[in-house]
């Protein structure tokens, strides 16, 4: 599907000391710096912080996924019962991701 976000592949920045293991990057462009913890307040490498830049930069790719496994469940599973709720919860969060 075609989004308004730019286009990946998204990954963690690496090889910049500003981008290096927290920021998501599209090749040489940041998409953002995902600041850690510390001093000066908000800036610098946590554990945490470069774990929140690679789920980031990983969305693309689970956004991808769930919208192949909604369509896939939803062709396929609309009368199981118990994964109407999860098919319903796919499309509520690829909505918000997208909208």
């Amino acid at each position: 599907m075609s989004h308004k976000f730019t286009q990946g592949p998204w990954s963690l920045g690496k090889g910049y000391k500003i981008a290096k293991n927290h920021a998501v990057c599209c090749g040489p462009q940041i998409l953002a710096k995902v600041n850690g913890f510390g001093y000066p307040i908000s800036e610098g490498w946590s554990e945490e912080s470069e774990a929140n830049a690679r789920l980031m930069a990983n969305a693309p790719k689970l956004l991808d996924a769930l919208e192949k496994l909604e369509q896939q469940a939803s062709n396929t599973f609309h009368n199981n019962p118990q994964l109407v709720d999860a098919i319903k919860n796919a499309r509520d969060a690829i909505s918000e991701a997208t909208d």
